[in-house]
């Protein structure tokens, strides 16, 4: 039977944490909504929801809603559908050390959000409800290339039927949101095939995205402009850093790790390996001027695919210290991500124009999570003033999770919630 997610509060307080932990978990990442019943079959095997089979095809309402269902609102289950299983991928790609893969299935699984968010734009402005999403359970494949030869298939099949709801289409709206998803859908199979194929892609980190109603087609409105200023590539940092570049960032460690903060350590570099692409491939197609090169210092010369523990023997953690020395040497211990327009070996002080991230008391768990945004960040023309609303939630998610209740807080808030 199919469940749907719901939030029970019983008190102020309840409601503003929920409302927190799925903000959260929606913004920065985290356990998607899930049915109550085990993600369990009768056979053993862990389900996962597939992509959607079709569109168009009213799923029907819940009994005394109310709802009618139309072609876009099952466009907007269908996106919710296909990113909970892209999400539930990730987990796979990961064990297997598909670092590109992992990349390719967070943009996929962005161009699904934004079209979604694009779908319930039009929806509200049209005075109707979201429509309300349950999560069919299916078996997923076990090994990486059966979950891409699985998802080619897929999109071809689901390329065709948005084509045919493309014509079917009431109105200018949902004509341009269904030729965005065609257009994503295409560049989709072209990740896949290369991928099929043993190529990596390098697509590097987000840009920021457009406005949701330039999305949906609402020409009419004049909303202010955002372009990436910058991409984020990584390089080990041995000599002199090279010229030219847009900006400078190092991921600088203030002493040797403890046997307590290893594992923050480690998430941090693993971070750094997962959430940025190698800076070489990014300059075939990119300036220097519009990279952000990103340094890990090290005192020795890497092996083509590092791992995280052999970046840690072989970190430098003199020079480190030198450049943390450059924001005034108040970083005696932990860990920081400085940015500069310049590079720091060569620059004596740091005006006030610079990033600088402290993880030294963040959590193995949610590292990532700011190195992402560290990302984000860093692309900003601006980039030396925080995002306050993702920064914030960060540092609560962060807050719960050092006390030992973020992750199940988090679970049972979206467990419950019914948007």
């Amino acid at each position: 039977m199919q469940r749907y997610c719901r939030m029970e509060t019983k008190t102020t307080f309840g409601r503003f944490l929920n409302l927190v932990l799925i903000c959260s978990a929606v913004i920065l990442g985290g356990p998607q909504c899930r049915a109550d019943s085990p993600a369990t079959g009768t056979d053993g095997n862990q389900r996962t929801a597939p992509l959607a089979d079709s569109i168009g095809s009213s799923p029907g309402s819940p009994a005394g809603s109310g709802v009618v269902y139309s072609p876009l609102h099952d466009f907007v289950s269908e996106q919710a559908e296909i990113i909970d299983e892209l999400s539930k991928q990730i987990e796979r790609f990961q064990a297997a050390k598909r670092s590109d893969a992992v990349m390719v299935l967070y943009h996929m699984i962005r161009d699904h959000t934004l079209l979604a968010d694009a779908a319930r734009n039009v929806l509200a402005r049209r005075g109707e409800a979201s429509p309300s999403v349950s999560m069919p359970m299916v078996a997923m494949s076990n090994s990486p290339d059966e979950i891409i030869r699985r998802d080619l298939q897929m999109y071809q099949q689901r390329l065709v039927q948005l084509q045919q709801v493309l014509a079917n289409a009431q109105s200018p709206e949902e004509r341009t949101i269904y030729q965005r998803a065609i257009d994503a859908t295409n560049k989709h199979l072209g990740w896949l095939n290369a991928m099929r194929q043993g190529q990596k892609v390098a697509i590097g980190f987000f840009t920021p995205t457009q406005p949701l109603s330039r999305i949906a087609g609402y020409r009419g409105e004049r909303m202010p402009s955002r372009r990436a200023l910058r991409e984020s590539g990584r390089y080990w940092l041995r000599g002199r850093e090279a010229e030219g570049y847009g900006l400078y960032s190092y991921l600088l460690f203030g002493s040797r790790p403890s046997r307590e903060t290893r594992d923050r350590y480690l998430a941090a570099i693993e971070a750094w390996l997962e959430v940025l692409p190698e800076i070489g491939p990014l300059q075939t197609d990119i300036p220097r001027g519009k990279l952000n090169i990103s340094y890990i210092p090290l005192a020795a010369s890497a092996p083509s695919e590092p791992k995280a523990d052999w970046i840690l023997q072989h970190y430098d953690y003199g020079r480190a210290r030198v450049l943390l020395n450059r924001i005034g040497g108040r970083a005696r211990r932990g860990i920081y991500i400085i940015s500069y327009p310049a590079p720091l070996t060569r620059t004596v002080m740091l005006s006030r124009h610079y990033l600088d991230q402290d993880l030294s008391s963040v959590a193995p768990t949610i590292v990532r999570f700011w190195v992402l945004e560290f990302a984000n960040q860093a692309e900003q023309s601006e980039f030396w003033k925080p995002r306050f609303l993702p920064q914030w939630l960060l540092r609560f998610r962060n807050a719960l999770e050092v006390a030992g209740i973020g992750g199940p807080l988090i679970a049972s808030s979206l467990a419950r919630w019914k948007p």
